[in-house]
């Protein structure tokens, strides 16, 4: 008797973990499929096997979620590499709920011309994963992402997935303001690219990591833009590269070249590269307003131009720490083609900042009025190459050469 019950109550658990599956092909079928998934309850999983390439309208309500209000489920979106979700108006595909998780794999979504919504809204408390070469791409609107996150949910890329050719940001991300952060983590190689509007935008408590060979390169209006309290690490050998700054807007936080960074913390560990990006004004590759800056490992900031202070990177009331093997080398500025200070803090504990000394002229940073490492409060400079046993501490690492 006890052996029938306990066969009884692994069949009835078997059947709640099995996954649903559903093959769609057409807007009336998605919109079917999106129904049943609504009503079919809490805890459960499904598989939605995409067929070719489907327009469907947008969902319509900002606060309406795409698959209901059910909780706990999983649901996975699978392509074959060709097929598509577009819309056919204005508005978002999805709206992942609180308790959700949505998944993408190898599918396309495509947004709408003159847009007002990213293609993608993640809710408070829901998930988005990107698999394979899942993209999401082509959102046209004013300053209007792909995905847009708000405060306390996950977005994961990985594999090939990429975000591309928006006029927004890419991927715009809004954390809490007291104690639950917003998770956005990419690896494998994983890409944000070619968005008019900017990369990656941060505002608030968000948890930012970029590991393996993950980019953000390519976009107009800057790479990755962190504001208020939010933490941004680059591990192995993820890329920041070729971004440039905006120039027909007025923003002044999409002036910069590859990362920004305003009241929030960047590390940079193992092969991570800041790399060939340009700025309008200030910070070519990185720029730190009262944030903390740590390169360590053999992180690099190499080849970005700014056209006014800092090609390399620029500290306005923060701190930037280098250490290790760590380079800042080839950038190029009108001042500090380096590293330009201004009421900050500067900590070298080995790594190696090049100066207009170097044998080699494509690791000097140069800069055409001023030299390759600036501290304008102290009125302070130095010209040569800072190798990794020149110490902030000597009392003679402020040549003034």
């Amino acid at each position: 008797m006890k052996k029938g019950l306990i066969l009884i109550l692994m069949f009835l658990s078997l059947l709640s973990c099995s996954e649903k599956v559903f093959m769609v092909d057409d807007s009336d079928s998605w919109d079917l499929t999106r129904i049943r998934i609504m009503t079919g309850g809490n805890n459960k999983k499904y598989v939605i096997k995409i067929i070719g390439n489907i327009h469907t309208t947008a969902v319509l309500q900002e606060n309406y979620n795409s698959f209901g209000y059910a909780t706990g489920i999983k649901i996975t979106l699978q392509g074959d590499g060709n097929s598509s979700l577009a819309l056919i108006n204005n508005g978002s595909l999805f709206n992942v709920g609180n308790d959700q998780t949505v998944i993408i794999k190898d599918l396309a979504l495509k947004g709408y011309e003159n847009n007002d919504a990213a293609i993608v809204t993640i809710k408070t408390g829901g998930t988005f994963i990107m698999e394979g070469y899942a993209s999401v791409s082509g959102n046209a609107g004013y300053r209007v992402p792909g995905i847009r996150l708000e405060r306390s949910g996950t977005f994961i890329m990985r594999d090939n997935s990429s975000v591309s050719n928006n006029t927004g940001y890419g991927v715009i991300i809004n954390g809490g303001v007291s104690h639950e952060d917003s998770i956005f983590i990419m690896y494998d190689n994983s890409s944000v690219s070619k968005n008019t509007g900017g990369g990656v935008y941060l505002n608030g408590l968000v948890n930012f990591t970029m590991q393996s060979n993950s980019t953000v390169s390519g976009n107009i209006g800057g790479g990755v833009s962190l504001r208020r309290s939010g933490t941004f690490i680059m591990q192995d050998n993820s890329t920041v590269s070729q971004n440039s700054a905006a120039v027909s807007t007025g923003n002044s936080f999409d002036k910069f070249g590859g990362v920004s960074i305003s009241d929030g913390n960047f590390t940079m560990q193992d092969n991570a590269s800041v790399s060939g990006n340009t700025s309008n004004i200030s910070g070519g590759g990185v720029i730190i307003n009262d944030g903390t800056f740590t390169m360590q490992d053999n992180a690099s900031v190499s080849g970005n131009t700014s056209n006014r202070s800092g090609g390399g990177v620029i500290i306005n009331g923060g701190t930037f720490t280098i250490q290790d093997n760590s380079s800042v080398s080839g950038n190029t500025a009108r001042y500090g083609g380096g590293l330009f200070l201004t009421n900050a803090t500067f900590i070298k504990k080995g790594g190696i900042i090049y100066g207009i000394d170097e044998i080699d002229e494509n690791l000097r940073n140069n800069a055409e009025n001023g030299y390759a490492i600036v501290d304008s409060t102290g009125d302070r400079w130095r010209n040569i190459t800072a190798n990794k046993e020149a110490d902030t501490d000597q009392i003679d690492f402020w040549l003034n050469d």
